[in-house]
């Protein structure tokens, strides 16, 4: 886990027809937490922000935004130069549209796994970042 920081965890889950829309927030998850909170949102849609304050006063987030097994990946950080975003990026896909929670996306920054996403919040968990050869600038 991430030492000198302070992290906290947010989710929206979408409604399903056993329950109705949710979420919440909660600081110094530990990573049980996260793991459950992505496993509600990947199935049945919502996000997922996961936020640090580093021990210098910099802020770093990470968000995955899901619907129909579609998923938006997008680390913020803090820089000298203000606030820079990287994503998830597959040039191999058609340049498309694809909506996720009622906004539209390209294709290309649109990923289909779910061991990906898992992946990319166990690094932020870890370190505070995503390196660049998973989310690219």
């Amino acid at each position: 886990m991430l030492t000198n920081a302070t992290m906290n965890i947010s989710w929206t889950e979408r409604m399903t027809k056993f329950s109705s829309n949710s979420g919440g927030n909660m600081t110094s998850p530990q990573w049980q937490d996260i793991e459950d909170k992505l496993a509600l949102v990947l199935i049945n849609g919502g996000t997922v922000t996961l936020d640090v304050e580093h021990e210098d006063g910099c802020q770093s987030s990470l968000q995955v935004r899901a619907e129909g097994g579609n998923f938006v990946v997008m680390l913020g950080k803090e820089t000298n130069d203000g606030w820079k975003v990287r994503a998830y990026e597959n040039l191999t896909v058609r340049n498309t549209e694809i909506s996720i929670l009622g906004d539209v996306w390209n294709g290309r920054i649109v990923c289909q796994s779910i061991d990906f996403v898992i992946a990319a919040y166990r690094e932020f968990f870890e370190t505070g970042d995503v390196s660049e050869c998973i989310l690219s600038g």
